[in-house]
């Protein structure tokens, strides 16, 4: 529904890292719920650009996208 009002997409690309917390009491690591996410070179993350670009495309962006 934004497409056709979109003026510029920037992208970025990312991946989960997984999150320990110490815990004393079992001197050892906890996995946490929530993983971190780190920013990596464009397109080797876990964003699924070309259904992304499709769907800006089918909407009727015609703008640019920056990486």
């Amino acid at each position: 529904m934004a497409a056709p009002h979109t003026v510029l997409t920037t992208n970025a690309d990312y991946i989960g890292v997984p999150r320990f917390r110490y815990r004393p009491e079992l001197v050892n690591y906890e996995r946490q719920p929530v993983d971190w996410v780190r920013a990596v070179p464009f397109g080797t993350g876990f964003i699924d650009y070309p259904t992304f670009f499709k769907g800006l495309r089918d909407g009727g962006f015609t703008g640019p996208a920056v990486s």
